[in-house]
């Protein structure tokens, strides 16, 4: 959200917050103290709600049940940066790979919409520094450097007047 020009640009389903599971118990005070209630507890994520928000507190960045894509990130906590005061982030490298892995367990599993698209595209428009040597070794690692060309590819056909082929369609 932060990345679109202006934030309302972007809609926002949830807040996604990976946590250290030890601290869980005190977490778990302050989400009742804020109204929330506890509405799933997953291999990977605690679920809470309110009236206004949806809150997913992240075990680990990926479910163990996908293989690779766990091997690859762990619990998480090694992509992490430390930021002001608790507050922790990635590069924007490993967030873009994220975002990306992201988008391919989606696309794989239960679909993807447009917001997905876009998100991908807007990032590499406003962060144009990004090393996408480091990318696509990465990306590489995980498998999935053949399929972010294909979607790289549908990207340029939207918004770049890039050339339509079967898998730009097959993506669309």
């Amino acid at each position: 959200k932060d990345i679109y020009q202006k934030s309302e640009m972007r809609s926002m389903g949830d807040a996604d917050i990976l946590i250290r599971e030890e601290d869980y118990p005190r977490i778990q005070q302050v989400m009742e103290k804020l109204g929330f209630v506890q509405t799933a507890d997953t291999s990977h994520v605690y679920v809470w709600k309110n009236t206004e928000l949806l809150v997913e507190l992240h075990k680990c960045l990926v479910d163990k049940r996908e293989g690779g894509y766990y091997s690859y990130y762990g619990i998480g906590w090694n992509f992490a940066v430390p930021g002001e005061g608790t507050q922790y982030s990635m590069r924007d490298e490993d967030a873009y790979i994220f975002t990306f892995v992201h988008f391919a367990k989606h696309y794989r599993s239960s679909g993807i919409g447009c917001r997905h698209m876009v998100d991908l595209y807007v990032y590499r428009k406003e962060i144009p520094e990004l090393d996408i040597t480091y990318v696509r070794r990465e990306l590489k690692k995980l498998g999935l450097w053949e399929f972010y060309k294909n979607v790289t590819n549908t990207l340029r056909v939207w918004f770049d007047d890039g050339d339509v082929d079967a898998r730009t369609d097959l993506i669309t």
